[in-house]
């Protein structure tokens, strides 16, 4: 049986090429990356949310003002897909994750940032 092509609408094209579904669930977009021409099904979940904790840096009191230009925070990216990645049905996309202990001796998730190559096919559920 041959595959139902997708009715007008269902999808959301960006100027890169790249297809998402209406029923996927793209949380903290702003983390995420797509570098061109993928396809994220119906039913898929990205977790673009889940941030690696900001690392601990000097005042920019005591740093020269030259210095402090440069150590503004920037958009930290938690899921890069690749150019050609195909994401099937029921896939959840999260990056990794690791117990690490703060400065104030509590213990913290801290998120690793999750990266896919081009060309790749990640299979349903």
């Amino acid at each position: 049986m041959a595959p139902k092509p997708a009715s007008k609408g269902e999808y959301i094209e960006t100027e890169n090429g790249n297809k998402i579904s209406r029923q996927a669930q793209v949380i903290g977009a702003r983390h995420i990356t797509l570098s061109g021409k993928c396809v994220i099904q119906p039913g898929v979940i990205v977790r673009g949310d889940f941030v690696r904790l900001p690392e601990e840096q000097p005042s920019s009191s005591t740093l020269a003002p030259s210095d402090a230009a440069k150590k503004l925070p920037s958009q930290p990216t938690s899921i890069r897909l690749g150019r050609y990645v195909f994401v099937s049905p029921n896939v959840v996309l999260h990056p990794p994750s690791r117990l690490i202990t703060s400065s104030d001796g509590y213990p913290q998730l801290s998120y690793q940032p999750l990266s896919i190559g081009n060309h790749v096919f990640i299979g349903q559920d």
